[in-house]
Order: C-alpha cells, then structure tokens, then sequence
C-alpha cells in the first residue's frame, strides 16, 4: 500500500538566516499544527555546499493532513 504524504514547501529568499515573510509562515503553521497533536516531519533543505537554507519542507502523511484539516475548521 502506497503512503500518500502532503508537503509544504516553504521558499525562503533572504541571503542569511530566514527571510521575515518564510519565518512568519512557518511560525503560523506550526503554531496551527501543534495543538492539534498531528504528526509531522520539518525539513530544512539547503543549497549546495552552503549553510544557507533554500526552503523548509513541511511533510505529513494524507491521513494526518486530512485530520489536521477537520480539527482547524471544526
């Protein structure tokens, strides 16, 4: 049986650190996504041979995606 995984890609465009808009959609996800207990996995990816990240990757799995979904409009 194949998994189905949900992923949001979150592009970051600031040269060091995180850019102000990446940083505010991440804090608000993440705030979404914690009190609802779902499981997830946040990735950063970073550019070739850097420490200078290209974008985070948020992952969960269909299932935890559709439950998240139920509990943030219910």
């Amino acid at each position: 049986m194949t998994q189905i995984h949900v992923t949001i890609d979150i592009k970051n465009k600031a040269e060091n650190g995180l850019d102000t808009n990446c940083f505010k959609v991440l804090n608000f996800i993440l705030s979404a996504i914690g009190p609802t207990g779902t499981k997830f996995s946040q990735t950063p990816i970073l550019f070739a041979d850097s420490d200078r990240i290209d974008r985070i990757d948020i992952t969960m799995k269909e299932k935890e995606y559709t439950a998240f979904l139920n509990k943030l409009f219910k």
